[in-house]
């Protein structure tokens, strides 16, 4: 896609999406795929030239992160909804879930789309937070993450609503809140037994 092509299809998304938030519904699943479709194009398909033209990329890449938090605000999950499963049709139900746990329990993480364009990504770094990264030094978004889950399409689960989490394989929210509470738990014990 073009940037033109790219602008038209924001210009297109952002009156549904705004409609759907002041409702306070869900997007349908079309919505939200054609956003990261059209998030995609515009991280890796945008041509060198185009690229160039830094201002109007830019300008693009704002609007379209802005159209994606839109979807992050108060996102219902599937509790609320009263379904196993997706929350009437939230492909990323679970992970917002895992999300709202972890700000209700104040635990710092990071919430994320997933690098690969489709769906999000919690990072947790435990109490010391993420590592410093060494200059020239470029690693992956969960460089020195003690947890991360993703649920994107391809995830482990997926089909389920569940979260992949390595080592730990497809796991719900609850689960991955759980596990990830406790290392904090213990942490701050430690912390205490050396300050102590």
């Amino acid at each position: 896609m073009t940037l033109d092509e790219i602008q038209r299809a924001l210009n297109g998304l952002e009156p549904e999406l705004e409609r759907c938030r002041r409702q306070g519904i869900l997007p349908p699943v079309d919505l939200l795929a054609r956003l990261d479709h059209i998030w995609l194009e515009l991280k890796n398909s945008a041509s060198t030239r185009e690229r160039n033209d830094s201002l109007r990329f830019v300008e693009l890449l704002i609007m379209a992160e802005e159209l994606r938090a839109m979807l992050q605000d108060d996102p219902p999950c599937r509790e609320e909804a009263g379904e196993s499963g997706d929350a009437g049709g939230d492909p990323w139900a679970e992970i917002r879930r895992l999300h709202r746990l972890l700000e209700e329990a104040g635990i710092p993480h990071r919430f994320v789309p997933h690098f690969l364009g489709a769906g999000f990504q919690v990072l947790y770094f435990g109490r010391k937070g993420p590592p410093e990264v060494k200059p020239g030094h470029q690693p992956g978004p969960a460089f020195g993450a003690v947890c991360s889950a993703i649920q994107t399409p391809f995830s482990e689960g997926h089909e389920r609503g569940l979260i992949e989490v390595l080592e730990q394989g497809a796991v719900d929210a609850r689960s991955v809140f759980e596990s990830i509470r406790r290392h904090w738990e213990e942490e701050e014990e430690e912390e205490g037994e050396k300050n102590g």
